[in-house]
């Protein structure tokens, strides 16, 4: 088994406060192995480190955990997948100036980012696979599944928020 480490965050509907019979509900559903941040009206965020075979199995079984419980809350957004040169440099454990050298060099062929500005945004799955498959870094297999999944989860997130509603 392995531990995997991501995030699942929420909108409630109408700005309505999480309460206490919500997380005895999450707790019933598995979701003890999630810390629960529940900071901003309208929002509840679960940081999860479940326990599994498999990275999509784990960030799955969650999901239907979360929406057993709280079948109102709307995933807007699971991670790790956007992440900037201080989030790369800090999973390879190497300086943010060797990140920025490693990927934005002049000789790169580094996947583009999704968002380019201050700070420039990447899809962190196939910068992993790129690292491992380009430049010769050791990568989780585990860690590139797990950010396949987070990947697949948004971009559904993002073509339902594209998808014209019917009245």
């Amino acid at each position: 088994m392995k531990t995997h480490h991501f995030s699942l965050d929420f909108v409630l509907p109408a700005q309505l406060p999480v309460t206490a019979e919500d997380l005895e509900r999450l707790a019933q559903e598995n979701c003890t192995d999630a810390l629960v941040g529940i900071g901003r009206p309208g929002r509840i965020v679960f940081d999860f480190d479940r326990e599994d075979g498999d990275a999509r199995t784990a960030v799955l079984s969650a999901l239907g955990d979360v929406g057993r419980a709280m079948p109102e809350a709307e995933l807007i957004e699971a991670s790790p997948d956007y992440v900037g040169l201080t989030d790369i440099a800090e999973l390879l454990r190497m300086t943010r100036q060797n990140a920025r050298k490693v990927i934005l060099g002049p000789d790169s062929s580094a996947p583009p980012p999704v968002h380019r500005g201050n700070p420039s945004l990447w899809h962190l799955a196939p910068l992993l696979e790129w690292l491992r498959d380009s430049k010769g870094y050791a990568i989780d297999d585990h860690l590139i599944a797990l950010a396949w999944t987070t990947l697949e989860l948004n971009s559904d997130v993002a073509s339902r928020a594209l998808t014209p509603t019917t009245a």
